[in-house]
């Protein structure tokens, strides 16, 4: 006859097995959908905008080599960058300890979530950016024939700027004076 202590420990032994399984299904859950959702979004930015449809907060564009990929507990980014502001990454942002799988949160050179959860959101709101900027932007802003336009057009453009998150002064020194 089983005691009453050993259906309890086989309960509390099935739960923590089960919950231990749900926390590594969650982080490599955690790690696809971010590395998905960045994905979509460049796809998405790419066939509003084209070649380099990614647009950090200095204005600069840039895109991505290929796609994002998540294998074997590492993501890898490869940027397509002639500003050389992005370096390619291959970071290590899961492990297997046992026969739990651990997600890695250092800041280190090859390993850690920390950095590429940085990276890859950045994409996505680079991508965001990049949409808004192509479907908004007004070229006419960057003309000007009399001192009062050409003041019309650099609030314009600031104001465009702050609007899709970029910094206010982005493009201004761009606008050509004709007069």
């Amino acid at each position: 006859m089983v005691s009453i202590n050993e259906n309890r420990l086989n309960k509390i032994i099935s739960e923590s097995v089960k919950k231990v399984l749900n926390e590594s299904v969650d982080i490599v859950a955690k790690v696809k959908e971010l590395v998905d959702a960045a994905n979509n979004a460049y796809n998405d930015a790419f066939e509003t905008c084209g070649m380099f449809p990614l647009i950090d907060k200095e204005g600069d564009s840039y895109g991505l080599k290929n796609d994002i990929v998540f294998s074997r507990g590492r993501v890898i980014i490869m940027y397509d960058d002639v500003y050389n502001k992005h370096m390619d990454m291959n970071v290590k942002v899961l492990a297997k300890q046992g026969d739990k799988v651990k997600l890695i949160k250092g800041d280190y050179m090859t390993e850690g979530w920390n950095d590429i959860k940085k990276a890859l959101t950045q994409i996505i709101n680079d991508a965001e950016r990049g949409k808004q900027h192509m479907q908004n932007y007004d070229p006419s802003w960057e003309e000007a024939e009399t001192p009062e336009e050409f003041s019309a057009n650099k609030e314009k453009m600031k104001g465009f700027n702050k609007s899709v998150g970029m910094r206010a002064n982005t493009g201004i020194d761009q606008i050509s004076k004709k007069y």
